[in-house]
C-alpha cells in the first residue's frame, strides 16, 4: 500500500525543496505526517555566501508568470504602506482557518484544512488539522488535533489515539503565512477595489509569488506559489481570520 504514495511524495520533495508555504509530507505507519519549512531568511548564493531575500529578488528580470495576460494595471512599486499593514495583520493573528491545496500534477493534489487557535494567557494553543492525499490510489487522509502539549490521531475504525507532539501550533500556522516582510521591497501590485495582488519571484527557490490581500486591513486573503520549471502550484486560503474557532479534545 504504502509503495503507491512513495513517488509521488519523492517527486513531490523535489520540486518544493524547502519553499516558503509548502508541505513535505512523510509516509507513517498508517497514513502520512506533515511537516512544514520555511526557508531562511537569508539564503546562501551559489559561492557559499548569504545574501538578503530583496537582493536575490530583485536581480532577476523575467516577469512573473502568475500575471494575467494583457494585464497593464500592474506597475513596479514598493508598496511600503501595504506591507506594513500585512505584517502588522500576521503579527496580531489569533485564530482563523487555513486551506492549502498542492497540485503536483499528473492528477496529485494534496488538500490541507487547519483550525486554529494560537492561545493566549487563559487559552493553549489548538490546531484541527486534516489533510487528503488525492491521486491514482484511493483518496487518503490524517485527521489531528492538538491542545497545549497533547495530540491526538484518528485510527482507520473512527476512533483516536494519543500522538507524540511533533511541532507547536504556532509554527504551523507560520508555515502558511505569506511573510510579505520577506519579500523584495520593488515588487509588482495590482489595486482591484479593496484588494492588493502582489507579485514576486524568489529567485533562490525559483518560485513565482502571488499573494492577495485587503487593502485596508492587510489580511491576506490568498497565496500562491508556483515552480516556473514545473508548474507545480500551492494555493493558500485564509478564512476566519480572528474569528472565534472552537476546538475540543476528541
Amino acid at each position: 500500500m504504502k509503495s503507491k504514495f512513495i513517488k509521488p511524495l519523492v517527486a513531490f520533495g523535489r520540486r518544493f525543496p524547502a519553499t516558503s508555504l509548502v508541505i513535505v509530507v512523510a509516509l507513517a505507519t498508517l497514513g502520512f505526517g506533515y511537516a512544514f519549512l520555511r526557508p531562511a531568511a537569508s539564503p546562501i548564493s551559489p559561492t557559499g555566501e548569504p545574501t538578503s531575500v530583496a537582493a536575490t529578488a530583485v536581480a532577476v528580470a523575467p516577469p512573473p508568470a502568475l500575471t494575467p495576460p494583457g494585464s497593464t494595471a500592474s506597475v513596479a512599486a514598493a508598496p511600503s504602506d501595504i506591507r506594513r499593514r500585512v505584517t502588522d495583520a500576521e503579527t496580531t493573528l489569533r485564530t482563523g482557518r487555513i486551506t492549502a491545496t498542492d497540485d503536483l500534477g499528473d492528477g496529485i493534489r494534496i488538500v490541507t484544512t487547519l483550525r486554529f487557535d494560537l492561545g493566549d494567557g487563559d487559552r493553549a494553543p489548538s490546531a484541527h488539522i486534516v489533510g487528503i492525499y488525492q491521486g491514482d490510489a484511493d483518496d487518503q487522509s490524517l485527521e489531528r488535533i492538538v491542545i497545549g502539549d497533547r495530540a491526538w490521531q484518528r485510527q482507520h475504525d473512527g476512533g483516536w489515539q494519543i500522538i507524540a507532539m511533533q511541532r507547536e501550533t504556532r509554527d504551523q500556522v507560520r508555515a502558511f503565512l505569506p511573510h510579505v516582510d520577506l519579500a523584495p521591497r520593488e515588487m509588482l501590485f495590482e489595486a482591484t477595489g479593496q484588494t492588493v495582488t502582489l507579485r514576486w519571484y524568489d529567485a533562490a527557490h525559483d518560485i513565482e509569488v502571488e499573494v492577495k490581500v485587503d487593502s485596508v486591513t492587510g489580511v491576506p486573503r490568498q497565496a500562491k506559489e508556483q515552480i516556473r520549471a514545473t508548474g507545480a502550484l500551492l494555493t493558500v486560503t485564509y478564512d476566519a481570520w480572528n474569528t472565534d474557532v472552537i476546538i475540543t479534545p476528541p
